[in-house]
């Protein structure tokens, strides 16, 4: 159950930095929440990766690392292209507030629901 909450707390984490983003005028505070997002994300997705790896059976795992990687890069393509337009339409610094409040609300969720999930066992 922690690999889950690691992940759901990465959106947050993530987040909170697309938010800080979008609010901040300083290009020193922008490239600290640069620094804690590399670090963020490469643990989030190791620990992601890890948790694939225990569920899907092992005649499966290749096939299932191949769709998410499918699934993964055709998101951020679509994601470019919606993000462009909105960028167009509200400008990047409410972009950016915006997908922060998204991903914080995200990981709020899954860990709202991981505890959940962990009380009804």
């Amino acid at each position: 159950m922690p690999s889950y909450r690691v992940v759901s707390g990465a959106y947050v984490i993530r987040g909170l930095r697309d938010a800080g983003l979008g609010l901040l005028n300083t290009g020193i505070g922008a490239g600290l929440l640069l620094g804690v997002y590399g670090i963020n994300t490469s643990s989030g997705m190791v620990t992601y990766q890890t948790m694939v790896q225990r569920e899907v059976p092992a005649e499966v795992r290749g096939r299932a690392f191949a769709l998410l990687d499918l699934v993964w890069q055709s998101g951020r393509l679509a994601s470019i292209a919606i993000g462009a337009g909105l960028a167009a339409i509200i400008g990047i610094r409410w972009l950016f507030v915006l997908g922060g409040a998204l991903l914080i609300l995200s990981g709020i969720l899954g860990l709202v629901s991981l505890a959940s999930m962990h009380r009804r066992r």
